[in-house]
């Protein structure tokens, strides 16, 4: 007798739907995020996959809305502050269903510098969740704690050990190094 579905390793049954684990459609999205330049297609990529619980999409999209904001920003640290904002008024949209500005952040980015942001951003609560689910994403190398953690020299001892304990207590245990900040 053959096989029953429940028995084909094919099949993913974490989803509603019974879908073949490895969609073909998948590499060809994953193409056209790697070479997108459009912060809102991205969004919505993000958007869509959340929705179909398709994390390496998601997760492929995010990254590239991060380069996107990396070439935005002009000088090294200001490049992180573009960046992290970026993801975070991303988190920030898609968990208020509105479209955040983060005006007052982009002001401080452009005046202050990305070293200044960060300090900023560092202590709040709001944020903080926004990092939690970084972490729980595995997108932990996009947030504000590790951009502090990545460019020490540059911030005070005792942020970058709140920096460290807030990774911490995220329940990050992993290295930083796969992907530069």
């Amino acid at each position: 007798m053959g096989k029953s579905l429940d028995d084909s390793p094919q099949f993913d049954h974490r989803s509603y739907l019974y879908r073949p684990l490895s969609v073909p459609g998948y590499d060809r999205i994953l193409t056209l995020i790697s070479t997108c330049n459009d912060p809102a297609k991205l969004r919505q990529w993000i958007y869509n996959a959340n929705k179909r619980q398709a994390f390496e999409v998601r997760n492929a999209a995010y990254r590239q809305l991060s380069e996107i904001a990396h070439r935005a920003g002009a000088s090294n640290m200001n490049n992180i502050g573009y960046r992290i904002l970026a993801v975070y008024q991303t988190r920030l949209t898609s968990s208020r269903c509105c479209n955040v500005k983060m005006k007052k952040f982009k002001e401080l980015l452009r005046d202050s510098g990305g070293v200044a942001l960060l300090r900023d951003l560092l202590g709040r609560q709001r944020y903080q969740k926004i990092s939690q689910s970084l972490v729980d994403m595995e997108l932990a190398d996009l947030t504000i704690e590790a951009a502090i953690l990545a460019y020490a020299s540059q911030f005070e001892q005792d942020e970058v050990d709140t920096a460290r304990e807030l990774l911490k207590l995220y329940g990050f245990k992993g290295r930083m190094s796969k992907y530069k900040i």
